[in-house]
């Protein structure tokens, strides 16, 4: 993707400070079009906020192999070179490591530092998406050995002081890109019956948002008995402006926890790698998608 024409630039990745906040984490993937996707989590906390021992865990999936994960301290280090135009990553474990480089982050404001949820006097909960989009390159290793990467970088940052389970119900999200584009969609269900749309689309025409997105295949989630077992055909879309349909697959799963329970609720959560060949911007597009279901108990049991 060129963004040539446009001034370019790339919000700073400021850590979030912990003092205050009862969760947070920065969560980052790799999409190689070639049929990998990795993605690394640097938690500060668990998502819910409730081990508060820092960790890091990476996820990697390879078509028609089964994911590779890894666990370990947190040791992660970005670097931004002056002006912010490009930087350098390394995520490193026990038996396995990541290593980048990236360019080319378009310019974008309307989605950092967002307040996704108002606590009032408690607090708020925020996100940040960084980068939401990044040419790269770089080298994995891990026990199934030592792979090139080549594709597109992703960025984004959770915290707070209002946990998720307090006010999330459901949520749907989906990051997709090629060479001449990419797509991201957040969808959110809160406990008291609103829904927050976020979209966000970058071309060499420049970045836009525009939350009139549609998500049909959100309720298909939402009554699905087992996500990790059944095939569910997606789409993404704005009206009058563009669509991209998917599948989501359990051969395609990159992580899949059902049915968590956690002290007065459960927790359901699945990622999947994704292509979506059927779109309107006539070439595939490759990406992620995760669904995350909350559910307190009757009673608080």
């Amino acid at each position: 993707m060129s963004f040539s024409r446009y001034r370019v630039t790339i919000v700073a990745v400021v850590e979030q400070k912990t003092d205050n906040n009862i969760f947070g984490w920065k969560y980052f993937h790799i999409i190689d079009p070639l049929g990998i996707r990795v993605n690394v989590i640097d938690h500060k906390t668990d998502i819910f906020g409730i081990c508060k021992d820092p960790y890091m865990t990476m996820t990697v999936k390879e078509d028609g192999k089964e994911p590779e994960r890894f666990k370990g301290r947190p040791d992660l280090n970005w670097e931004l070179k002056k002006g912010g135009m490009s930087g350098s990553f390394k995520a490193e474990f026990n038996n396995a490591k990541i290593l980048g480089e990236f360019n080319k982050v378009p310019k974008h404001t309307l989605l950092n530092d967002l307040i996704i949820h108002k606590g009032g006097k408690v607090g708020n909960s925020n996100w940040s998406i960084d980068i939401p989009f990044a040419n790269v390159s770089g080298t994995l290793e891990t026990p199934q050995g030592k792979r090139k990467l080549s594709g597109f970088l992703y960025l984004d940052r959770q915290w707070g002081v209002v946990p998720i389970q307090n006010w999330v119900k459901d949520w749907v999200w989906t990051h997709a890109a090629n060479n001449n584009l990419f797509i991201l969609s957040f969808c959110i269900n809160s406990v008291d019956g609103r829904n927050f749309k976020y979209f966000m689309q970058g071309s060499k025409h420049g970045v836009f948002v525009n939350n009139d997105l549609e998500t049909p295949y959100f309720q298909d989630l939402i009554s699905s008995d087992r996500l990790d077992l059944e095939k569910i055909n997606a789409k993404i879309g704005v009206p009058g402006k563009l669509s991209a349909e998917f599948a989501l697959l359990p051969e395609n799963i990159m992580r899949s926890r059902i049915g968590e329970s956690y002290p007065n609720f459960s927790a359901s959560y699945v990622r999947w790698s994704v292509v979506s060949g059927a779109n309107t911007f006539g070439e595939p597009v490759y990406g992620v998608s995760e669904y995350m279901r909350i559910r307190k108990y009757d009673n608080g049991k």
